[in-house]
């Protein structure tokens, strides 16, 4: 009896505790309604913070001789692959505010192909090309070929500024330039005048196609980015300039005329004194 006794002690103690644990499981409405607020609140409490280790892989394959803090040599030396992780608009910043003669060559073509997206150059503006300068040296002259010199900012980028570029590479501007303009561009004043640096990109032999009445015509801005020119250039257009269908006999010019045409004496007499002396 005493056994049988505490068997049924036992068993009302532990249908007593399942009970009461079923008591703290079931929760009525307001206390849900509760609960529910806090686990809101509570989230909307939660900073959202970036996840610096999606950044770990950027570092991958870096050299570890290069410092990497306050510089840019992870992008310009790190991983191509790194490289590509940049937007356009990120580099055409960088390279605007970079000096041109520290960009590695690689970085450049990279740069070029990110920029045109894999498609031809023609979708450049001016800007995209300030960008770039005189790293211009280094792309591709196919891609040079389909720029778009319909776009006044295209136009306006390779006349208004002296790159510093190699002849060949003009050669191929003013072979993009004639998609546009065409071969009748000399016979048009306006045309001449908007041609700016462009105007040496030209050989002689189509300078000399620009007649005396279309040269006088020739704003003193033009005159003055002709010092780019080489020494048949200058010859050909100082033939022309002499013209008495130009300016006039040269007794008669007055300091209008000769102002216009002080880079043009300063080239052919530098050209002068080079084959003298050489």
């Amino acid at each position: 009896m005493l056994i049988y006794g505490n068997y049924l002690l036992s068993r009302n103690i532990f249908v007593t505790m399942e009970v009461s644990d079923i008591k703290k499981v079931t929760k009525s409405i307001e206390e849900m309604a509760l609960d529910y607020e806090d686990d809101k609140n509570s989230a909307i409490a939660i900073v959202n913070r970036e996840n610096t280790h999606l950044y770990d892989d950027f570092y991958e394959e870096l050299d570890n001789r290069v410092r990497i803090e306050p510089s840019m040599n992870v992008i310009f030396f790190g991983p191509s692959n790194s490289f590509l992780r940049l937007d356009p608009e990120s580099i055409l910043h960088i390279f605007v505010h970079t000096k041109k003669h520290l960009i590695p060559i690689t970085r450049v073509l990279l740069a070029w192909d990110v920029i045109t997206d894999g498609k031809t150059a023609a979708f450049l503006r001016g800007r995209d090309l300030l960008s770039f300068g005189q790293l211009l040296n280094v792309v591709p002259e196919e891609d040079l070929y389909y720029l778009n010199f319909g776009d006044p900012s295209v136009l306006r980028y390779f006349s208004q500024y002296s790159l510093n570029l190699q002849r060949r590479k003009y050669g191929v501007l003013i072979a993009a330039y004639r998609r546009y303009f065409g071969n009748s561009w000399y016979q048009n004043s306006t045309h001449i005048n908007e041609l700016g640096y462009l105007l040496c990109g030209f050989p002689s032999y189509d300078l000399k196609k620009i007649t005396p009445q279309n040269f006088k015509e020739i704003n003193i801005d033009v005159m003055s980015k002709i010092e780019r020119c080489n020494v048949e250039q200058t010859k050909t257009l100082y033939n022309i300039a002499t013209h008495p269908d130009a300016y006039g006999e040269p007794y008669k010019w007055s300091s209008h005329e000769i102002g216009r045409m002080t880079t043009l004496f300063t080239c052919e007499y530098l050209h002068w004194s080079i084959s003298m002396f050489s």
